[in-house]
């Protein structure tokens, strides 16, 4: 049974959702919905994710309540939660969806004007299959220059000891996950699953000079041999791009297995 504290939301709060992203800070969503729980927690599901409505923080990478609040349970309870939460808003500050709670939707999100559907679509009338089918090819390319951005974000990252989120990228396959088929590293189809539910960050701890991860729940500590492989793939794609001429330099670490620990904390 998880124990319940004094509830969180503690004065009213406008109907628009923010999320808050490393760096840029809190960002209206507009394809949110409100979260039922037996938390006491203002919970939204936003792309597959569910977050905390104070802070803005991605709580977990599925939308399942019981199994999230069983992750919980089993991870330090409610009132861990919702310590975080609050070390979160000093931090970051409150989320505009507390902080503006007469805020209405229509003054964040006007309507657009409506345009010509250029999306997916199957032929109505005999003779639109050619165009259909360019609108589907202009998806799809633009999914794949979009994948391709994200994992050369996230190689930067590697190169320069910064966080990479495990964000669901176009097509809805988690970053690490292509991240790593990317670089030919076989995952088995388990550790796949674990990744897509409950990774959530990677980040270099520069206190103990090592790679470490944030997760939800349990902890599946083999992942740690396949990032150490990533790690290293990385930087020799590095390397070989400073023999062409096509990167500026850096001081690749030491081939340590020490270079990789792992951190059971929560997301947040």
């Amino acid at each position: 049974m998880i124990i319940m504290g004094a509830p969180l939301m503690a004065k009213g709060h406008s109907n628009v959702c923010y999320i808050h992203r490393l760096g840029t800070g809190f960002e209206a969503v507009k394809k949110a919905k409100a979260v039922s729980n037996s938390l006491g927690l203002d919970l939204f599901e936003y792309n597959g994710f569910i977050y905390e409505g104070r802070s803005g923080v991605r709580l977990a990478n599925e939308t399942n309540m019981p199994v999230i609040e069983q992750k919980i349970e089993s991870t330090g309870g409610i009132s861990r939660i919702k310590a975080n939460i609050e070390a979160e808003i000093a931090k970051n500050g409150e989320s505009p969806r507390y902080a503006r709670p007469n805020e209405c939707r229509r003054d964040v999100f006007p309507p657009a004007p409506r345009k010509e559907n250029t999306g997916p679509c199957r032929p109505k009338v005999s003779g639109r299959a050619d165009e259909a089918a360019k609108h589907s090819a202009a998806i799809l390319e633009a999914q794949k220059a979009e994948r391709e951005k994200a994992i050369t974000a996230a190689e930067n990252c590697f190169i320069y000891d910064k966080e990479v989120e495990n964000a669901r990228l176009p097509g809805g396959r988690m970053l690490i996950i292509e991240l790593l088929k990317e670089h030919e590293i076989p995952v088995p189809p388990k550790m796949q699953e674990w990744i897509g539910s409950s990774l959530t960050a990677v980040f270099y701890d520069d206190a103990k000079g090592c790679w470490r991860c944030r997760c939800n729940g349990s902890l599946d500590t083999a992942f740690f041999y396949h990032l150490k492989q990533l790690q290293l793939a990385v930087l020799t794609k590095q390397q070989y791009n400073e023999m062409i001429g096509c990167a500026g330099s850096y001081d690749c670490p030491a081939d340590n297995e020490d270079d990789i620990e792992f951190d059971g904390e929560m997301e947040m």
